[in-house]
C-alpha cells in the first residue's frame, strides 16, 4: 500500500541528524540445585572492565533481532545453548558503558542446573556458576554476594523513587561486576523472587 509523500519524505530523511545509540543484550541465567541459587557469570577477556565479572552478552549484529543475539552471545560466551528466554528490561542510563551511548535489553533464562555445562569462549575468559546469596535488610538495603570456587562479586543497592517516580535500583557499593551489571542482577534477583 502507498503511503502519500512518503517516498519523498524518505529521499530527503537524514539519518545522522539523528544520533543512534548501540545495542547490546545482557542474560540473566539462574539456575536451582536444591535450595541454592546460582547465577552464571563470564569473566570479561577484553576492556572495558577486563577480568570482571559479567553477565553474558554483546552486541546485537545489524538485521538480528534482540532475542536472536541473546541466544547468540550465551551459546558464543557459555556454549549454553537452546534456552527459554523471558525479556525483563532495558537499560539506557547515560554513560553506563565507557565505549559510548550504549542500551541493553536483558533476558531471563532458568534452566536446570543438572542439564547445563558451560564453557568459557569468544571473548569470555572463564564461565562459571556462582551461588547467588541475595536479602534485603532492615534499611532497605539490597545485597547479593556471588561465590564461585574462590571467586566472589557482591553489590549492595537500595530501591529508590527515579525522576519519574518509578522505583528503580540505585548501587551504593559493587566489588568486581562490569558495567550496571549489578543493577541488572538486582532485577533479576527481584523477578524470581530472591528480593
Amino acid at each position: 500500500m502507498e503511503r502519500p509523500g512518503e517516498k519523498e519524505f524518505l529521499a530527503s530523511y537524514r539519518q545522522k541528524d539523528y544520533p543512534k545509540p548501540s545495542v547490546t543484550v545482557d542474560l540473566a541465567v539462574f539456575a536451582k540445585d536444591g535450595d541454592k541459587r546460582y547465577l552464571l557469570m563470564v569473566r570479561r577477556k577484553n576492556h572495558p572492565y577486563r577480568g570482571y565479572w559479567a553477565l553474558p552478552g554483546g552486541f546485537v549484529d545489524p538485521n538480528e533481532t534482540t532475542e536472536a543475539a541473546a541466544h547468540r552471545e550465551l551459546m558464543e560466551e557459555t556454549s549454553l545453548g537452546g534456552q527459554s528466554l523471558v525479556n525483563f528490561g532495558v537499560y539506557s542510563t547515560p554513560n553506563r558503558d565507557p565505549r559510548g551511548w550504549t542500551i541493553s535489553v536483558a533476558y531471563l533464562a532458568e534452566p536446570r542446573l543438572a542439564d547445563c555445562v558451560v564453557e568459557a569462549a569468544d571473548d569470555a575468559a572463564d564461565a562459571r556458576w556462582f551461588e547467588i546469596l541475595a536479602e534485603r535488610n532492615e534499611d532497605g538495603l539490597f545485597t547479593f554476594k556471588l561465590y564461585a570456587n574462590g571467586a566472589q562479586a557482591n553489590a549492595v543497592l537500595r530501591l529508590t523513587r527515579n525522576e519519574f517516580d518509578s522505583l528503580t535500583f540505585t548501587v551504593e557499593s559493587s566489588e568486581l561486576l562490569a558495567f550496571d551489571h549489578a543493577v541488572i542482577v538486582a532485577d533479576a534477583c527481584k523477578r524470581i523472587g530472591l528480593f
